[in-house]
């Protein structure tokens, strides 16, 4: 555990370099500030590795809910890169054991994450719009709380745990005026396997589709 945790600060540090360092580019650059709203549209099955010996495995299937996006970057005209916070929440629901039957019980996880992102911009000329494409990595925090279900409750999980987490994103910008623009794009992100005290949460994916408004200064 300890040296998952250490991998996160350190990414975040480098998150945080990476943004900065931005400023030694000779090309002029714009800050900008970013939020935005995910809508998922594709959340994948998951499982729970049960680490206490004699107690079954469990698979889920995680809905996602409407996620939430807000980020600082610097634009510098080809490549922009930033550094983004985000929050969701997921229901934990269709609980089966492993290798059996469904089982009752229900559980959420909200998870915050911190993303440095990269991406090229490409201006389509004379009509307003931006096509832009890239990715980012960083560290996610997962808060669990399960109820009920089978050897499973709130004891297995215990305090928030940390992981790292990717991500890939592509869409378009739409200009409103010279500071204000629309944003509209895919994202897929993936979060590692997560330890909690005695279960570990396998891989999640989610795969959304977003709108939001960038604010250049």
């Amino acid at each position: 555990m300890f040296h998952r945790r250490e991998t996160c600060v350190l990414l975040s540090i480098a998150a945080a370099l990476a943004l900065a360092g931005a400023w030694a580019s000779p090309a002029p650059a714009e800050i900008y500030i970013e939020a935005s709203v995910g809508f998922p549209v594709s959340t994948s099955d998951s499982f729970f590795d049960d680490a206490q010996v004699g107690d079954p495995d469990f698979d889920v299937d995680f809905d996602s809910q409407t996620a939430f996006f807000g980020a600082i970057g610097i634009d510098g005209g080809l490549f922009r890169s930033e550094l983004e916070l985000g929050f969701r929440s997921t229901d934990v629901e269709n609980f089966s054991i492993g290798g059996g039957g469904p089982t009752s019980g229900s559980g959420s996880f909200d998870t915050i994450s911190l993303m440095s992102n990269l991406y090229l911009d490409v201006e389509i000329p004379t009509t307003g719009l931006s096509v832009w494409a890239g990715g980012g990595a960083g560290v996610v925090q997962f808060d669990g709380d399960v109820r009920s279900v089978a050897t499973l409750d709130d004891a297995d999980f215990g305090s928030a745990e940390y992981g790292f987490a990717y991500q890939l994103r592509a869409g378009i910008t739409i200009d409103l005026t010279r500071n204000l623009s629309l944003n509209t794009g895919y994202r897929y992100w993936r979060a590692e396997s997560i330890d909690f005290s005695s279960v570990s949460l396998e891989e999640t994916e989610i795969q959304s589709v977003e709108v939001g408004l960038r604010l250049t200064f």
